[in-house]
Parts: structure tokens; sequence; C-alpha cells
């Protein structure tokens, strides 16, 4: 059950970084590298349509993730 989380979490983050390297999904999460960055200088706050977005993308790779370890496990049980 860990391993499952565990992908869930590297999902989640996987297509966080992703989407914020896509131009035309960076505008949907804020261009959240630039956003944590001044944050973490103290120049900048997260709006939050920024977290908002971050927590979409996230929930949405995670799940992502964590169906296709139920389908590949389903798959190599050999139910049907």
């Amino acid at each position: 059950m860990e391993i499952v989380a565990a992908a869930g979490v590297l999902g989640g983050l996987t297509l966080t970084g992703l989407a914020g390297r896509i131009p035309a999904l960076a505008n949907f999460l804020g261009n959240v590298e630039n956003a944590v960055d001044a944050t973490a200088r103290g120049v900048g706050t997260l709006t939050p349509g920024v977290l908002i977005g971050v927590g979409i993308a996230g929930l949405l790779g995670g799940i992502l993730s964590v169906c296709i370890i139920g389908l590949v496990r389903g798959a190599g049980s050999g139910r049907r």
C-alpha cells in the first residue's frame, strides 16, 4: 500500500512539474516556478489561483499514476 501512495505522490509532483513547463498549461498554474522562486526570496506571494492550479495538477497526476498501477497489477494477475 505504501508503494501505491509513493507512486501517487511521485505522479502528482511529476505532472505539476511538466504542466509548469508547457506554455499552454503554465497559464493555468500561474507559472508556478516563478511564484515559488519569488516566495522563497520573500518578494512575492502565492495567489489562490496558483494554489488551486497546482493542487488540481497534483491530484490529477496522483490519480493517473495510481490508476496505471492498478491496471498493471490487474493485468498481471490474470483476472478479467
